[in-house]
């Protein structure tokens, strides 16, 4: 009776502790809030999560690329707590660049906001299309780094690695083409992923960053010919033909995409339980070096069949 007092509607009782009435909440609350909030995203919009560790440049480059100052940029590591979002045009296509917050090593994650911020960073990845991987020139590659590529990796997203921080790389005794042959290395779970050397500060290399998305986004969208799919399937049975020997020895019979983002193959197979992972990786391969993919994960399922 004291809040119906002051005039302020009806009170919706609730127990967080015991999950009562927070349904009938977030209706209430939900009914209140205006379109204008809607989501107004275009339905072709490339989504592009900037990640990477915490002060590697993150939000420098996100304030770059859009020409505004939507996030704070400090040399103090984890100023960023939430994702930031903005959408941008470039050559016709539209790109939500989404600033993350930076991801520590498990053990180094303060329980509170920064857990939370995370989770959110993670979600932000596996909402995305293009992760965008920055990494500091004068760290070069740690394995954090690797392990946020991971989390690209996991989620079946195309990848774009930045070396932000170029202009500093002389703290770091490296050449250029040995920082490419390392990062090749390190992120050889993402192949052929473009590479750019980035400074947000002077501005060099950014302009270069939503080409190389567009570029990357077109492989993970890549939709093949489907007799150009089975030439290159039997061409590689013939050049590395199955074993002949055994009483459950594989036979491939035939292939079909059967979806994008990422572009999904399901093969068809007899006992594809017997079939190599080394050959497998094979077949894989052969796709890749025939329609590229460059920067994207390819998905290839096996069903069984004659």
């Amino acid at each position: 009776y004291t809040f119906a007092a002051l005039g302020m509607g009806e009170a919706i009782p609730i127990s967080a502790y015991h999950d009562i009435g927070i349904t009938e909440l977030m209706d209430t609350v939900l009914a209140h809030v205006d379109d204008q909030f809607a989501d107004e995203t275009p339905d072709d919009v490339i989504r592009v999560a900037i990640a990477g560790r915490p002060n590697v440049g993150k939000s420098a480059i996100f304030n770059a690329l859009t020409g505004e100052e939507r996030s704070i940029v400090s040399p103090v590591p984890g100023t960023t707590r939430d994702t930031v979002d903005a959408v941008y045009e470039y050559k016709g296509n539209h790109m939500m660049f989404l600033d993350t917050a930076g991801l520590r090593r498990r053990g180094k994650t303060e329980q509170g906001i920064e857990k939370f911020s995370a989770i959110r960073t993670i979600g932000a990845i596996e909402r995305s299309d293009v992760t965008v991987i920055v990494l500091d020139a004068t760290e070069f590659v740690t394995a954090q780094d690797t392990h946020i590529g991971g989390f690209a990796q996991d989620a079946y997203k195309a990848g774009v690695v930045v070396v932000n921080k170029w202009d500093l790389r002389g703290e770091v005794d490296t050449t250029f083409e040995e920082a490419v042959v390392e990062i090749r290395d390190r992120f050889k779970f993402i192949p052929d992923a473009p590479m750019l050397f980035t400074s947000a500060l002077t501005g060099r290399g950014i302009r270069a960053i939503p080409d190389a998305v567009r570029r990357t986004f077109s492989q993970f969208v890549k939709r093949v010919d489907e007799a150009e799919l089975s030439r290159t399937l039997y061409a590689a049975l013939g050049d590395r033909p199955l074993p002949a020997k055994g009483r459950r020895r594989p036979r491939i019979s035939g292939i079909e995409q059967v979806s994008v983002r990422p572009p999904t193959f399901v093969i068809t197979c007899k006992n594809p339980e017997s079939l190599h992972f080394s050959y497998k990786r094979y077949l894989e391969n052969r796709l890749r070096e025939s329609f590229g993919f460059k920067g994207s994960p390819i998905r290839m399922f096996y069903r069984g069949g004659n």
